[in-house]
């Protein structure tokens, strides 16, 4: 037979990792945990400042649960290539039950880029700011 100090503690024991289970579960629920594959985008990015555009794509390598170096590469007046790559966090949810996410980055001519975007399945969107521009992004997975 148990005593009733044993299965006091036992239950309290059993409550009190339960609890902990519970609570830290919550606290990553829904943020999009990624497999160790690299999803692959291509669409277009556009500039609200002055009109310019062109072809876009991304690698998005996950680094860990919530954080990703996302390499994107394009065009520029439709000849000039360029590429650069920025961390990006998972930050949350978006209504539509995507990936919101946010990076920033130091880009030559530019200075600070500041991503925000939202990957939901076979999309990925994004909002861009520099110091000299600003627009978006909009591409399919591939």
């Amino acid at each position: 037979m148990v005593n009733s100090s044993r299965f006091r503690f036992i239950l309290v024991t059993g409550f009190a990792m339960s609890l902990l289970l519970l609570t830290s579960s919550r606290a990553t629920a829904g943020l999009f945990c990624p497999s160790r594959n690299v999803a692959q985008y291509q669409g277009t990015w556009s500039s609200n400042c002055n009109g310019h555009h062109g072809l876009l794509s991304a690698h998005v390598r996950p680094q860990s649960c919530n954080t990703y170096r996302v390499r994107f590469s394009g065009t520029f007046l439709g000849v000039v290539p360029f590429m650069y790559s920025v961390p990006m966090t998972a930050t949350g949810n978006t209504a539509d039950g995507g990936t919101a996410l946010y990076g920033e980055s130091k880009l030559p001519l530019f200075g600070d880029f500041k991503c925000y975007g939202n990957m939901n399945g076979n999309c990925f969107t994004a909002r861009y700011i520099s110091g000299r521009d600003q627009g978006q992004f909009v591409m399919q997975r591939r």
